[in-house]
């Protein structure tokens, strides 16, 4: 049980974290580069609730997993 918490834990902060860069650091700029920006702002704006929707999750699990353990 232990070992699956901390797989749980381990995995829910690394895709956070991990899903915080790409679009910080590639996703965004290569949106902003390609597109004009009006366009490049409806994409990012209809972008934004899922990537906070994963950010929840993942943050929702960290803390889960972190009481139970």
């Amino acid at each position: 049980m232990q070992t699956a918490l901390k797989f749980i834990y381990i995995l829910s902060v690394c895709f956070w974290i991990g899903s915080i860069f790409f679009f910080s650091f590639f996703a965004a700029p290569s949106i902003f580069k390609v597109l004009p920006r009006e366009t490049a702002g409806n994409v990012v704006s209809d972008i934004f609730p899922k990537y906070y929707l994963v950010a929840y999750v993942c943050g929702g699990a960290a803390i889960i997993t972190t009481i139970l353990l």
